[in-house]
Formats: C-alpha cells, structure tokens, sequence
C-alpha cells in the first residue's frame, strides 16, 4: 500500500484540492476583510492553518513520491516499526534462549532465521553505542551444531540510511531464508551496523580528524563486540564486508584498508572515491594525503595486497552514475589482478535493484566464506571463480537467479517477498 501507486495519486489530489479550497477561501477572506467583517489577526491567523495544511500535504506528497522511486519502506507496518516477520525483540541472550527452545524440538531445518537487535559500544573508537541488526540463520539455534561458528558478513547501509535498512527495505533475511533452503548458501550470519549515528550526518565510514572515529568502531569495535558475542569465526577468511551506494564505498576502502580483517568484498551501487556534500561536510581536515589513502581507485595502484582477496560488484542498469564508478574501481582491481566479479542488475539505484541483487551477490559470497570443512554451497548458475563482466551484457532479472524464468512483478511470489 505505501509503495502504490494509488496512494501517490490520492496523496497529489488532496493537495491539489487543499490548494483550490486555500485559493477560495482566500478570495472570500479578503471579500470580508473590505467589508470590515473579519479581523486581520483572524484572517492571518487561517492564513497560517492553510499555509501549514498546504505545506504537510504537499510534503507527504513529495517523500513518497521519493519513498516509491527509492522502494526505502515497503509499507505502513514497517514505517511503524515492524521491520520484518524474522524480527524478535528482547535481546541476544534471550532470543538466543527462546529460539534455541523451539528449535530444539522437532528440528527439521527449514525454519526461518532469526531478526535480532543489538548495541554496539565502541571502547576502541570512543563512538557512543549504537544499534546494529543481526541475522541468525535457523542452523544457529541447532542443537546438533551447537558447537558450531559461523562465517559472517557485515553489512552496510547507505546515506542517508540507518541499521535496518537491509532488512526493511533490503529484506535481506527474507532472501537469506530463501537461498539457504535452496541449497545456494551455506548458513552463515549477517550484521547489520548504523554507520553513521542516524540520519543526520554521512561520515562515509572515516576516522574524522578530531571527530567520529568511524573506520574505528566499525572495523574493531563492531567485529570485536561480533567475535566475542556471537558464534563467529574470528578470522579474515571467514569475513565478508558489502553494503550499498555509500555502504558499497565504505566496504572496498574499510577492507582494502584492514585486509587482516576481511577478505571478502561486495559493492552493490558503489563507489571507488569517497562522497563530498552537504551530509558529509569536511571528513578530511583539507588534507589531501588523507582523503587519497581513501580513495580506493588511487591508492589501488600501489597498494600492498594479502591474498585470498575478492570482491563482488554491481548497479542498477538505468543507475549511470554507480556504472561508472563500478567500472573504474573494477577496472582498478583488475589492473592489480585482484579476482573481481562484476554484474549489472535490472532497474535503478533502489531497493528493488537491491533485494533482487541479493539472490546474486549472497551466493557467490558463500561460495567464498571459507566454511571450515562443512560442506560447500552448490555454486550458482554461470558462477566462476574468474573474473566476469557483465555492465556490457545481459542485466541480472529475476529470470537468472537459478530458478524457473519469472516476469519482474511475479518475483513476489516465487520468493515469497512478502510485500515486493
């Protein structure tokens, strides 16, 4: 509903209809005011409500027009909250407890994951704590793998952009769900972190020169709270690190730059230099030497390289901009023989693009995360370990994600998307 069409038109004719009626009641306003039958405090005073009338409804009008164009909120249940169907409030520990529980009777191993929210304090980085969001694949709460630790992916949200993005408007559990009980990844967990505090400010995951301390808390103090709290391995080869548009960006320079880290990249919309605006004001201090050992297509050239390293790229076909960027970064990677796949995907620089990226972008990470002698996801249709290039060729569909041919607004139902 909040995605339809019908609401945008309905939204665009009450203010449409407000401006006609404001226009009206002006014109019998001033009518009065000559005649001496109406105040000028009263007749400013109706000045204001319509002007604020106006000024809500045309607003309204506006962020979903934006919120369609972007697909950010999927619907009215997730704009209040309701994030996802996987989501358990209350905790780690205790939905850890709760689903340890259920599963433990009866496991069969085609239960869905497990949404959970966290806070992340930052001791390393100063960064006050944050939330971040955790997906726990069913396999996690196993009693038969209990002493099992899992590969993990970091995840990345865009800017403006918060933690639940990819779940909200990603829904990235849902896809993850969907992927395992096709036999396309190998169960691992997802963490979700904020990357910039909210809202306000893209910090583009720096360490601002006495300011936020960004690279920091992401890099040591997410993975550390992760390794020491979760049953993770606590090692580069079995860590991923991918995110979109800003998130992207943030993901090549922070494993490019802590490669002892990760080993493992995905850019969904990316960039290979960092943003410069109004959200993120001076994240340099004016040094240049600073802000180019952020820049992955000019530090590539000569910067040293710890091997296995790979990375995963793609854009939205009609997204110009993300193309770009995606071919000179990946152009960069493969100029140092870094083994990089690149993909183009249907549509734009949205969360349909996305979602539908995901069901891509997933497996090949899986195929990647060394697994720790379980056994390894079958590998998706088309996949090498070799670089590809695909901006010039066929867009990623919904049709070639490895099952049955579907039309785009059908991909709803062959994944069970609730909401798409």
């Amino acid at each position: 509903m909040l995605l339809s069409f019908w609401l945008l038109g309905f939204l665009a004719l009450l203010t449409l209809s407000a401006l006609a009626a404001a226009v009206m009641v002006e014109g019998r306003r001033r009518l009065r005011r000559r005649a001496g039958t109406i105040g000028w405090v009263r007749a400013w005073t109706g000045r204001g409500l319509s002007v604020a009338l106006l000024f809500l409804l045309a607003s309204a009008t506006v962020a979903d027009q934006q919120n369609r164009h972007f697909q950010y909120i999927p619907s009215f249940a997730a704009l209040f909250g309701n994030i996802s169907p996987n989501y358990r409030s209350g905790g780690l520990q205790a939905v850890s407890a709760q689903q340890s529980g259920q599963h433990g009777v009866g496991w069969t191993g085609s239960q869905p994951g497990t949404v959970v929210k966290i806070q992340v304090p930052g001791p390393a980085s100063g960064v006050a704590a944050r939330p971040a969001y955790v997906y726990l694949p069913a396999a996690y709460f196993d009693p038969a793998q209990a002493n099992r630790r899992f590969p993990v992916l970091y995840l990345l949200h865009g800017s403006p952009g918060v933690a639940a993005d990819w779940v909200r408007g990603g829904r990235l559990d849902q896809a993850m769900d969907r992927l395992i009980s096709m036999g396309k990844v190998s169960p691992f967990v997802v963490v979700m972190p904020d990357t910039n505090g909210g809202y306000r400010r893209d910090l583009e995951c720096q360490n601002v020169p006495n300011g936020v301390q960004d690279e920091t808390y992401l890099t040591r103090d997410v993975v550390g709270y992760v390794d020491s709290h979760l049953r993770v391995r606590a090692d580069r080869a079995a860590r991923a690190i991918g995110g979109l548009s800003t998130g992207g960006y943030c993901a090549v320079n922070l494993a490019l730059r802590n490669q002892g880290t990760f080993s493992v990249i995905m850019s969904s919309s990316g960039s290979g230099r960092p943003d410069h605006g109004i959200y993120t004001g001076d994240l340099f201090g004016h040094d240049r030497s600073r802000e180019r050992a952020n820049t992955p297509v000019e530090y590539l050239p000569t910067l040293p390289l710890r091997a296995p390293l790979h990375v995963y790229l793609d854009s939205g076909r009609t997204d110009r901009w993300a193309t770009k960027e995606t071919r000179h970064l990946h152009l960069a990677l493969r100029q140092r023989g870094v083994p990089t796949t690149v993909r183009a995907t249907a549509g734009g620089h949205s969360f349909e693009t996305w979602r539908l990226s995901l069901y891509r972008s997933l497996p090949w990470i899986s195929q990647r995360l060394e697994q720790g002698g379980d056994p390894p996801a079958p590998p998706p249709a088309g996949s090498t370990g070799e670089t590809v290039r695909a901006l010039d060729g066929p867009s990623v569909t919904a049709a070639s994600i490895g099952v049955q041919p579907v039309p785009t607004l059908q991909l709803a139902a062959q994944f069970a998307l609730s909401g798409q």
